[in-house]
This record gives C-alpha cells, structure tokens and sequence, in this order.
C-alpha cells in the first residue's frame, strides 16, 4: 500500500484494487484509535469504485500529530483529497470518521459528491469516565462488547481488545477528546 508526504507528515493509505473503476471514488476515514485496515471488506472491493482509506496523522502506519478536534481532521482529510488529486469523491465514516465525513459537507468541500455516515451524528459525547481512565494513560477495554452486536464472537471481542492496547492511550484521548467537542446540531 502507498504513501504520500503532504505538510510534512508522511501517511499511509490503503487503497481497493478497483483503482481504475468507472464508479465513484470513496474515502473512508475510520473511527477513534483505528485504521484504514477497519475498512478492510470496503477495501476488498466495492464493483466498479475505487476506495481509498487512510490511516489519520499519527494513527496505525501514518507519522504525524493526533489532531484534537474533529475540524483537524477534516483540513486534513480535504489536504489528503487534494494531494491525491481527487476532482470528486464521496466521504465516508464510522463514528470520528463520520463527524470529519458530516464537517467536510457543513464546510461546503467542493470535491465532496456525498457522505455516509456509519455510527455517527451531529454530536459525539463521550462518558467521562472513558476521558479520565485515557487521561492517566490506560486504555479502557471493558464494556467493549458494547461496541458490537449483542451476538459478536468472543474472537471478535479478543480482537479488538488486542488492537486497543496496541494504540497509545493519547491517540484514543486527542481522539475522543475531538468527538466530544464535536456538535453540529444548530448547522444541520
């Protein structure tokens, strides 16, 4: 999977093999503490579209600041779009990645031809409790069945719970710190 270099920080993208699709191009920004890799069956190939997912600037294989609101992250996904060379493309996310997704669409982006929103909305509160375990430095793994089906395997859970404590607890902070200043309400 390729990189590019853009205000210095060099990120890591995944990208589907329809590259050369006629469809419509789809970038997909992934929630707080993952990676482009969250989008792996998108990745694997949606017929006829090319989709491109990028690991956020200092999330999974990208270098860079953890950005500290959900405005960060849309200057970056639009810098991202631009450094590609994308005309058009449509923007979707899960949960941090829908609030860029929705913010990209309030901020009038003119490449944008539409959004998706997976888990997301208009405001993202996080429980306090959540930003203080982060705050002194643990990752708070339990109750992570929460973020599933109510009939997900224990392999899916175990999984997650690995990948979890594999990201610092700063990256989770910075950012459920930027989802839970986000709120778009009065704009919609």
């Amino acid at each position: 999977m390729p990189f590019l270099t853009m205000q210095g920080e060099r990120i890591y993208y995944h990208q589907s093999t329809e590259a050369g699709g006629t469809g419509r191009t789809v970038v997909l920004v992934h929630g707080s503490g993952g990676t482009g890799l969250k989008w792996a069956a998108q990745l694997a190939g949606i017929a006829g579209h090319r989709i491109i997912a990028p690991d956020l600037p200092g999330h999974g294989q990208s270098e860079g600041q953890v950005r500290d609101s959900v405005a960060g992250y849309r200057e970056f996904v639009s810098g991202f779009v631009k450094t590609l060379g994308l005309k058009k493309f449509v923007a979707g996310g899960h949960s941090l990645g829908g609030a860029v997704a929705l913010d990209l669409a309030l901020s009038a982006e003119d490449r944008l031809a539409g959004i998706i929103l997976v888990g997301s909305g208009a405001r993202l509160r996080v429980r306090p409790e959540i930003l203080e375990t982060l705050a002194t430095g643990k990752v708070p793994v339990g109750n992570l069945e929460y973020n599933y089906a109510f009939n997900v395997s224990k392999k899916v859970l175990d999984n997650a719970a690995k990948e979890m404590i594999g990201v610092p607890a700063g990256v989770f902070l910075a950012d459920f710190q930027a989802c839970d200043k986000f709120d778009v309400m009065d704009r919609l």
